[in-house]
């Protein structure tokens, strides 16, 4: 590292390359559901249990709460997969995939470096920005796994995260 790197760029540098691990963190995800029919999506869904595409509702509400922080706007509805009352088709789960993870990227790419150690709320926490989006990619890492867990139980998907460089 530079010794002229001040901390703002190197919060900076770190969201980006998130950022990208994130989209193709996405693909992966995409290509999960991909191999799965709308039944096997939403299995488990009804007795409690963690199903895939309530995983994916997760992903994207998480998403959604990031950037509504980083904008100035506390969430104050619940997370998407909770408000979920039937299960969503899986073109429609992509697309929510989709939607929040181009608003994500959006406001990220908006962030000036300064920007970064800014305070934000989410869930009525006081964070920062940069921390905020740490958070972000970690749930996104932690519910892909899980998407991926349950769909290798369901014998249907055997790939990997795709890799970032």
């Amino acid at each position: 590292m530079s010794s002229t790197m001040k901390d703002t760029d190197v919060a900076h540098a770190l969201v980006t390359a998130m950022t990208a691990r994130m989209r193709a963190y996405v693909d992966s995800a995409e290509q999960c559901l991909g191999t799965l029919d709308d039944q096997q999506i939403w299995s488990g869904w009804l007795t409690g249990e963690d199903a895939v595409g309530s995983l994916v509702l997760r992903i994207a509400g998480n998403l959604d709460e990031v950037v509504d922080s980083i904008e100035g706007r506390e969430s104050e509805v619940a997370p998407l997969d909770i408000r979920v009352r039937s299960p969503k088709s899986k073109e429609d789960l992509r697309a929510a995939l989709r939607r929040s993870m181009e608003a994500c990227t959006r406001v990220v790419d908006s962030v000036a470096p300064d920007r970064m150690g800014n305070s934000c709320r989410i869930r009525g926490r006081e964070t920062t920005v940069a921390y905020a989006l740490i958070g972000a990619a970690s749930q996104f890492s932690l519910h892909l796994g899980r998407m991926l867990f349950l769909s290798r139980t369901l014998g249907h998907f055997s790939g990997a995260p795709a890799a970032t460089s």
